[in-house]
């Protein structure tokens, strides 16, 4: 698992972006949350997504960028977890683990 929040920090916002330098316009998005959405949220110009109130457990933010092709590049999938309020002291700070995400290793 990636980023590990304590459980009253359950209210997260994800951004991205895709890169087009022929048509920046037409650059649409989808995402889903694994286990959380029932399937992909309808594509949107929109470049973040926000959850609330998530209850502890283990999960996979995915989104993915179409261009004026109109084809779908690949996923890009974030881990994390919100812990039960018992596991509070066992965290990666917010800054390391958002350096480590877009400076690091990526899947």
């Amino acid at each position: 698992t990636g980023l590990s929040l304590p459980h009253q920090r359950n209210h997260l916002t994800f951004d991205y972006t895709g890169i087009s330098l022929g048509a920046p316009e037409q650059v649409r998005y989808r995402y889903r949350l694994l286990d959380w959405d029932e399937d992909w949220l309808p594509a949107t110009n929109v470049r973040f997504a926000t959850y609330s109130n998530l209850p502890h457990g283990r999960y996979t933010f995915q989104v993915m960028a179409t261009g004026r092709s109109g084809a779908w590049g690949p996923t890009t999938e974030f881990h994390f977890e919100v812990l039960h309020e018992d596991f509070g002291n066992q965290l990666v700070s917010p800054e390391k683990e958002y350096f480590r995400m877009f400076f690091g290793k990526h899947r």
